[in-house]
């Protein structure tokens, strides 16, 4: 892990930090803080280089509170709800499979709830590494899981030869929407996740 120290107050931090976490400064040097701490000041305020940049109260940077929760959901809770959903769906399919358009229903299903799982694991990686990326794969997999939600039951309920409702669509596109209406505009306007990443 890579560290480097912030220009204004001398904390240690990760590399791939964007935001002091104690002073909110964003300057950084590769020096121990004795070295660095008049040269950050002179870099961020050339008209008073002796007054250290001021905190930005409330903001802190790193993947805890929500963001926290966020990544808890998309790596852990996010795969057990798809694997419970998979094992659910095979077992209670079996006797079914001879009926028309059951087994291509049940597989189609199984694949989606699988891709599902990996993105939602590869997705809350990115974000607990604190990739670049991070936040825009997040934001498309919460558009896409709101697709899903919706797309799924619209395309199971022909090949079942049955209804949207009975194919639990109203469940599904409700738990899609409400996701979709919690994280997405935390996404785009928490501040921790601004201080977090680049």
């Amino acid at each position: 892990m890579n560290t480097v120290y912030c220009a204004s107050c001398g904390n240690s931090v990760m590399s791939s930090m964007r935001m002091c976490p104690e002073c909110g400064n964003r300057s950084f040097g590769p020096t121990p803080p004795a070295q660095v701490n008049n040269l950050g000041s002179q870099a961020n305020h050339p008209a008073s280089s002796s007054q250290p940049l001021p905190p930005l109260s409330g903001i802190q940077a790193g993947v805890k509170g929500w963001l926290l929760l966020f990544c808890i959901s998309l790596t852990i809770i996010t795969p057990l709800f798809s694997a419970a959903g998979i094992s659910r769906e095979w077992v209670d399919g079996q006797q079914y499979l001879d009926l028309p358009g059951f087994r291509e229903a049940l597989f189609f299903e199984i694949t989606v709830f699988s891709f599902f799982a990996l993105y939602s694991v590869f997705t809350g990686v990115q974000l607990w590494q604190v990739k670049p990326n991070a936040v825009r794969n997040a934001k498309r997999f919460v558009l896409l899981q709101a697709v899903v939600a919706v797309a799924v039951p619209l395309i199971l309920a022909p090949m079942l030869g049955v209804s949207f409702i009975e194919v639990d669509g109203l469940r599904s596109t409700f738990h899609g929407l409400i996701y979709m209406a919690i994280w997405y505009p935390y996404l785009l306007k928490s501040k921790r996740v601004k201080a977090t990443y680049p």
